[in-house]
């Protein structure tokens, strides 16, 4: 089977966009379908990409013998292929440096609040939550100043590397 392919009917792209306006509102659905290409030059575009039969039929609303790994590979494959439908999302981000008088240490604090979820709220499991919050991000101008509070080194123990080789911080290991 393969499953590279980026290729959709017309039929399919309807009923997506369709379960997608009912599942996460109208205003997910942008105007036009989104239609993709391949990146890979020789791709065979023959084939569809995986998607469900039945976009209506929410991963909810399956049989109760329909358990464990199979309703979870179908919701997994439910809620992508609604959000290749789904309007992009919209995110405020902010990145404060902060550096000592002498310029003898900086940091950089960056983060970001998700204003209207889009794909992201089929994407994230319904709420768009997982790549923000629902704070609005501080108020900065560009340029401007505060004072700091104290700020005292602390060391950080992070632990051997978990299973996978990555160390519990996330950084690549070094081997």
């Amino acid at each position: 089977m393969r499953t590279d392919g980026t290729q959709l009917s017309g039929e399919a792209v309807g009923a997506l966009r369709a379960a997608a306006a009912d599942a996460f509102g109208p205003d997910s659905i942008p105007e036009a379908p989104r239609f993709y290409k391949s990146r890979v030059k020789n791709a065979q575009e023959a084939h569809e990409a995986i998607r469900p039969t039945r976009p209506g039929l929410r991963p909810s609303a399956l049989p109760a013998g329909i358990g464990g790994d199979a309703r979870r590979l179908y919701d997994l494959i439910w809620r992508r292929a609604l959000a290749c439908q789904m309007a992009n999302a919209r995110v405020q981000q902010l990145a404060v440096d902060v550096a000592t008088p002498s310029g003898d240490l900086a940091l950089r604090a960056s983060g970001s609040v998700v204003l209207f979820p889009g794909y992201l709220a089929a994407q994230d499991g319904g709420g768009g939550s997982g790549r923000g919050g629902a704070a609005a991000a501080p108020r900065w101008r560009l340029g401007e100043r505060r004072a700091a509070g104290n700020a005292a080194p602390e060391a950080a123990n992070r632990g051997p590397p978990r299973a996978g080789g990555r160390p519990a911080g996330g950084a690549a290991a070094p081997w």
